[in-house]
């Protein structure tokens, strides 16, 4: 009587070895699409904080290139107070009456009398969901100083 029996060697692979290869390589592939979604997420929030740092710098070189004297009178009204930083979405959050929906605001302090503190931020939602930064400069009275 002859029974057949299968010798195991180079024929292939059995359906467990199959489907156990396949979920090592879903996995594998799994983790890959994640750190490519999770990166490209953070390159568009790195551009986002490129894009209100330079709208926070050019903003207070505007304001110190006022006068001393006027500095804190102009931006102490609403209007001058808040801006646009183009490309930033306004936070929906924002709940100021007198301009809302901005992604810039000016804070000028007066510290000392010939010191002031100026204080810009930037606030908007973005690819993170709501976002803020904030930058602070300091001016002077040359005039009072002598310089």
């Amino acid at each position: 009587m002859g029974s057949s029996r299968r010798v195991r060697g180079s024929r292939g692979m059995t359906l467990v070895e199959v489907i156990i290869a396949a979920m090592v390589l879903a996995i594998a592939i799994f983790g890959l699409v994640s750190t490519l979604f999770y990166t490209s997420r953070q390159e568009g929030s790195c551009h986002e904080v490129s894009i209100a740092l330079s709208g926070i710098r050019a903003k207070i070189e505007e304001v110190r290139s006022q006068r001393f004297q006027d500095a804190y009178s102009i931006y102490l009204q609403d209007a001058s107070r808040h801006f646009e930083i183009p490309g930033l979405v306004p936070q929906e959050t924002d709940t100021d009456i007198y301009s809302p929906h901005r992604t810039g605001e000016v804070i000028v302090a007066v510290t000392s009398p010939n010191l002031l503190r100026v204080t810009v931020r930037a606030s908007w939602t973005g690819i993170l969901g709501d976002q803020s930064i904030e930058m602070t400069s300091e001016m002077t009275d040359r005039r009072k100083e002598g310089l």
